[in-house]
């Protein structure tokens, strides 16, 4: 998958500061950022978080789990990771931490080494124990078209679904279709090891959820994965 002739070493992109908060009657985003290669990302005022997630994408089955300056316990989704052996296909793990410890300068390290992307996103106004509700995810190949495969909160509405895909190429932006997804990033960046992630607020058990990656560039997409985060 790794496409980039030019090796790169650890790059921080772009980040948000809060841009939603705690009040309120169902989830919101606080922030989100990005980290390759082992690389720290920028502080992020996390305040007022009840849900850490992340998905770490690899191309090789050897992710492992994030970890923030709040020493915060990550815990590996049960249903992945999702990948296929060899290239080009990468491997991708969801991470979570319920009710967090969280701060106003909080940093978060993606610990998977080379030829590894992280893409994090913090939530409020979510469960802060037990808090997974279900997930999905699917090993593709080069598509233009993605899913991670359909999945049905067991919450009637009000709950959090992220979702997060890789692409083969650095240079492709990315879209969500099917259903109210907000895209966090069409692409993090021109660089070896892009990824794109996004969100949404409110999915319940009314209607199965499956989100549509698309690249209107080429057919680059591998291994969407998605999870759902009960409310409170």
């Amino acid at each position: 998958m790794l496409l980039c002739l030019i090796p790169q070493g650890p790059r921080i992109p772009r980040t948000t500061g809060a841009v939603g908060g705690g009040g309120g009657g169902g989830p919101a985003l606080i922030t989100t950022c990005h980290a390759w290669t082992d690389a720290t990302s920028a502080s992020q005022n996390c305040v007022g978080a009840t849900v850490f997630v992340a998905a770490s994408c690899k191309n090789a089955n050897s992710n492992v789990a994030p970890s923030d300056n709040s020493s915060n316990t990550w815990t590996a989704d049960a249903n992945g990771p999702f990948g296929t052996a060899g290239p080009p296909v990468k491997w991708c793990q969801i991470y979570y931490v319920c009710g967090p410890t969280v701060t106003s300068s909080q940093t978060f390290t993606s610990n998977s080494g080379a030829g590894s992307a992280l893409d994090f996103a913090a939530f409020s106004g979510t469960a802060t124990t037990t808090c997974r509700d279900v997930s999905s995810g699917s090993t593709q190949v080069n598509v233009t078209n993605a899913n991670p495969g359909s999945i049905t909160p067991t919450q009637a509405s009000g709950e959090l679904a992220f979702t997060a895909v890789q692409m083969a190429s650095g240079t492709d932006t990315v879209s969500i279709s099917t259903g109210s997804f907000t895209l966090l990033d069409p692409n993090t960046g021109a660089q070896s090891n892009p990824m794109a992630d996004g969100y949404n607020l409110n999915v319940g058990s009314g209607a199965a959820v499956n989100p549509t990656w698309h690249d209107a560039s080429s057919a680059s997409l591998q291994t969407p994965v998605l999870i759902v985060i009960k409310h409170p």
